[in-house]
């Protein structure tokens, strides 16, 4: 709540889009790592609606052949470097290749998720299902669907079952982009992904991982967190 008056809703406030967002998190993040080295880098913006993907590495050379990967101009975007605030330094632009996926932030990927389980329990005609995804005996009901989650904690199966969900995507684009990100980690090593994303908080409070994000330490950690007892975890907190 705010006494602040604004005269026209419409024009001073907007949602902006997933194409803003994205160039709007690399600049800030452009703007963070201005006095490091990294003068190239690639980034993943999870939010709960939407997945951005940005890299200034756009490959326009023959060696992009090998992987089949045709990039449509339309995802190829300008954006004005920072300068440091230096008036003397002339402002330079970089082309940056962004795609964005609604439907895949953390929240709505999470109930797409639910839709496709639910499904599944419905077609075997069960109004139960047992969902690796909830911690060790967590129940949830899905309203809509009036099934009932069973959590059994298991991070592995977890894991599998919702890269079944990403492979049975059949979106060009968003094969185009997994392309893409081979291409980056097979011929740029050396160059840094950054990731800003909604679940930061699961990384950083719970299993105290901030930095460099190690996939070995994050899943021997997260299997052993989703193992926990939900109600004894429950109390706990």
């Amino acid at each position: 709540h705010t006494s602040y008056l604004l005269h026209n809703v419409n024009k001073q406030i907007q949602v902006i889009s997933g194409i803003q967002e994205a160039i709007y998190s690399w600049m800030a993040l452009k703007y963070i790592l201005k006095d490091s080295q990294e003068k190239t880098f690639s980034l993943i913006e999870l939010g709960g609606g939407s997945l951005q993907y940005i890299t200034d590495i756009i490959p326009l050379d023959n060696s992009i052949k090998q992987y089949d990967i045709d990039l449509d101009l339309k995802h190829i975007h300008q954006c004005n470097n920072i300068n440091n605030h230096q008036e003397e330094t002339p402002t330079t632009t970089t082309n940056m290749y962004i795609e964005t996926f609604l439907h895949y932030g953390a929240n709505s990927a999470w109930n797409n998720y639910h839709d496709i389980i639910a499904d599944i329990a419905l077609s075997l005609q069960q109004d139960y299902y047992y969902d690796p995804c909830l911690l060790k005996d967590q129940i949830t009901i899905l309203q809509h669907k009036k099934i009932k989650l069973i959590g059994t904690g298991d991070y592995i199966q977890c894991k599998a079952n919702l890269l079944n969900y990403l492979s049975d995507n059949d979106d060009d684009i968003f094969h185009q982009a997994k392309l893409l990100s081979k291409y980056i980690s097979s011929n740029h090593q050396d160059i840094l992904i950054y990731g800003l994303a909604e679940p930061y908080y699961t990384t950083q409070d719970i299993f105290h991982m901030n930095g460099h994000f190690d996939l070995t330490t994050f899943e021997s950690l997260a299997t052993h967190y989703c193992s926990l007892n939900f109600t004894l975890l429950n109390y706990n907190e």
